[in-house]
């Protein structure tokens, strides 16, 4: 027996399918629930994923899910708009998909909104064919970009910075001093111009993939300044990071 070959993007829907998704979150559900355990969901990407994950808390695991940026804002269309760009694991589905995970991420079901990995170069995505494509898609630099203009279409900003920092502070353990604006907290800020629009292009894109899932995007908001712990950081800033241990919560 030998793999399909990935040579349309039905393809890729067919190697990866929503049932699958759902399959593995209730058998881990499962073993969540009959062991106590504390579970986290990623890259949560369908309505089956989401509906087998609802089932499991039902039958009381302790869980929380995340989904990225490309499942809320592309669907299996863009693929004859940005190619090898859509190709990831678990590959981006239908609109149906996007709406049921847009509804869930307003309605606080989805903690928390993450990125992707995508550690290839531009040559490695796009200069071979679908089946050998390397999968993921860059999204750290829009990240919050692009969780404000999801908020701010659902009608209230403020969900992003609980998407993108409260929530997961308060995941692992760090809400004593990550993921709010407060004395005693690290001085992690990022301040927004409301006012000014980003487009997402591949020459403004600092990743080794520079062509991501996102491209072509247009946001209602541009950063203008981040602080990392107080000290502001800018193109030509070498920032120096530091291992941040969590703390083991009792839940």
């Amino acid at each position: 027996m030998c793999a399909r070959p990935l040579r349309a993007y039905d393809d890729v829907l067919a190697a990866r399918p929503a049932l699958a998704e759902a399959i593995a979150i209730a058998a881990v559900g499962v073993i969540a629930a009959a062991g106590h355990l504390r579970l986290h969901l990623v890259h949560i990407s369908s309505r089956e994923g989401l509906a087998a994950a609802d089932a499991a808390r039902i039958a009381g695991a302790d869980l929380s899910i995340e989904t990225c940026p490309q499942y809320l804002w592309t669907t299996e269309a863009d693929f004859d708009r940005v190619g090898n760009a859509l190709r990831m694991n678990p590959p981006v589905r239908t609109a149906a998909d996007q709406e049921a995970l847009r509804r869930a991420v307003a309605a606080r079901d989805i903690d928390i909104i993450a990125t992707d990995h995508a550690p290839h170069t531009d040559e490695e995505k796009f200069g071979v064919e679908l089946d050998r494509a390397h999968p993921g898609s860059p999204g750290v630099q829009t990240l919050y970009l692009s969780c404000l203009q999801l908020a701010k279409d659902l009608g209230n900003v403020w969900l992003a910075p609980r998407w993108v920092s409260q929530a997961p502070a308060e995941l692992v353990g760090l809400a004593e001093h990550k993921g709010a604006i407060a004395p005693g907290f690290d001085a992690d800020l990022v301040i927004v111009d409301p006012k000014r629009k980003t487009g997402v292009r591949a020459e403004e894109m600092r990743s080794r993939q520079r062509h991501s899932a996102l491209a072509g995007k247009e946001f209602d908001f541009a950063i203008k300044e981040v602080f990392l712990r107080g000290e502001p950081v800018t193109r030509e800033t070498r920032t120096r990071g530091r291992m941040v241990r969590p703390a083991m919560v009792a839940r």
